[in-house]
């Protein structure tokens, strides 16, 4: 996935990027929102894994299928959502599908609660997995961004 997309992808989580960067202090009171996301989206695009190490995941029962997105949490401050579904397929795929949105896939790997994936804005560690439930949690400029799922009923 090349730079333009992932910057889309990241446009459509915005949501997730503005709770992150409001709730931090920045160390310059001159610095910007609009400098402290252009500063954040960089290190994201570095960070990325590559799409050839993703795929190598090992097969996870309970985390394969489409998942409903309910809720984001920016420590106690909820956020409207919305429609957004993951798909984790057996072979190693994530498809995000946002609203009406084309929607994004690409490889992932899940090794030690963390799912990484191109199309993730950073790596998601796992806090609640089960046959119908997904929490994670991804952690953006040192801000926790809480994310609860639903499974989807016969995925």
């Amino acid at each position: 996935m090349n730079t333009i997309n992932r910057l889309i992808y990241w446009m459509i989580l915005g949501t997730v990027l503005t709770i992150g960067l409001t709730s931090c202090n920045t160390s310059e009171p001159s610095e910007s929102l609009e400098e402290k996301k252009d500063s954040v989206i960089t290190e994201l695009i570095e960070d990325t894994p590559d799409s050839e190490t993703m795929g190598t995941t090992p097969v996870v029962p309970e985390l394969i299928g489409s998942w409903d997105l309910v809720a984001i949490m920016a420590g106690n401050t909820p956020t409207q959502v919305e429609k957004t579904v993951y798909n984790f397929s057996p072979d190693g795929e994530l498809t995000i599908t946002t609203g009406d949105s084309e929607p994004l896939s690409a490889m992932y790997t899940y090794q030690n609660d963390t799912i990484r994936s191109e199309i993730l804005p950073s790596d998601v560690r796992i806090q609640t997995l089960s046959q119908d439930s997904l929490a994670f949690r991804v952690v953006i400029d040192q801000s926790n961004i809480d994310i609860t799922f639903t499974k989807q009923p016969g995925s």
